[in-house]
């Protein structure tokens, strides 16, 4: 009983590193084409500098 228990959690567990990985990489594709527009060049809207930093915050917290 204890051992299917744990078998669940490990599941559970390899479930959501699979999901936070697919996440990331899907997320981390937009946000660095999201940071190829910025350039000293071109005059960006601010909420693209803003959305670059709230994907960086959420890139970074699920990383940890």
């Amino acid at each position: 009983m204890e051992k299917d228990r744990v078998q669940r959690y490990a599941e559970s567990l390899e479930r959501t590193i699979q999901n936070n990985y697919h996440y990331l990489k899907e997320t981390m594709e937009d946000f660095q084409e999201m940071c190829r527009m910025v350039t000293p060049e071109r005059n960006v809207p601010r909420e693209i500098i803003i959305d670059i930093r709230e994907i960086y915050k959420e890139i970074r917290d699920r990383s940890i």
